[in-house]
């Protein structure tokens, strides 16, 4: 699943928006080469020996891109790899599904708060 938020604002404020958003649910926040982050929130070792039962340790993972434009609109897409939190079966993809919602929310009113936020797809 991804999510695209068209912001109408500079790259700094955006990124200190969405990682102050990201880290108040407790998500770590790993620039990449690329440009984009890794968030992530759990325990690789919880995941991997009690699955689903793991709760909150369930190691969680999500993807954001930053896509920039000169005229002041740019999109910021956070996404979920197909078949995130297959670990912890059908209760930690339902855990997965849930989290990647709550994000969604948590960014999306910051930067609705912000007033830069001009739309949201999710597809």
């Amino acid at each position: 699943m991804e999510i695209d938020f068209f912001v109408s604002s500079a790259p700094e404020p955006t990124q200190a928006l969405l990682g102050q958003a990201a880290e108040g649910l407790g998500y770590q926040v790993e620039p990449q080469a690329d440009g984009s982050w890794k968030l992530s929130r759990g325990s690789a070792v919880a995941t991997a020996l009690l699955g689903g039962l793991a709760g909150k340790k369930q190691l969680l993972r999500y993807s954001v891109f930053f896509f920039f434009q000169a005229e002041g609109q740019s999109v910021v897409r956070l996404s979920r790899p197909a078949g995130h939190g297959v670990a912890g079966g059908a209760i930690g993809v339902s855990r997965s599904a849930a989290s990647l919602s709550e994000l969604d929310q948590a960014i999306g009113q910051a930067l609705s708060n912000a007033g830069v936020l001009a739309n949201v797809v999710r597809s």
